[in-house]
């Protein structure tokens, strides 16, 4: 199968909490695991289908946190043990926004940062 992204995914673990745009009273939890310039992967117990508008906050490592409003593009099921857990993937929503602009920043430190690693371990 042909990868179709166009920036290289970056494995973290930042928590996240995400509301479905209107459709939704409550605030849901996930896990963000795999993080692009365009956008990223996560897991969560809550049913999300493709196609729908989330509104997301990452919290990242530094304290930092962002909110993005964010698009499915692809949700399946991977756990079938007494709760399903979903793996959902999400693209960033235009036009770009100053949280976005921040997101986009916090991704190059996270990409820099892991080359920076690789290149002095190969040392």
């Amino acid at each position: 199968m042909q990868d179709k992204r166009r920036s290289f995914r970056l494995p973290v673990e930042l928590p996240t909490s995400f509301k479905v745009y209107e459709e939704q009273t409550h605030v849901s939890l996930g896990m963000v695991n795999e993080i692009s310039a365009l956008g990223f992967s996560f897991t969560t117990k809550e049913f999300i289908s493709a196609g729908q508008e989330l509104s997301m906050v990452l919290r990242f490592p530094d304290g930092q946190r962002v909110t993005l409003p964010v698009k499915t593009v692809w949700s399946r099921q991977e756990s079938y043990v007494d709760m399903p857990e979903y793996m959902v993937g999400v693209k960033l929503c235009e036009p770009l926004t100053p949280q976005t602009a921040l997101y986009i920043r916090l991704y190059v430190r996270y990409f820099f940062a892991t080359f920076s690693k690789k290149i002095v371990d190969e040392k």
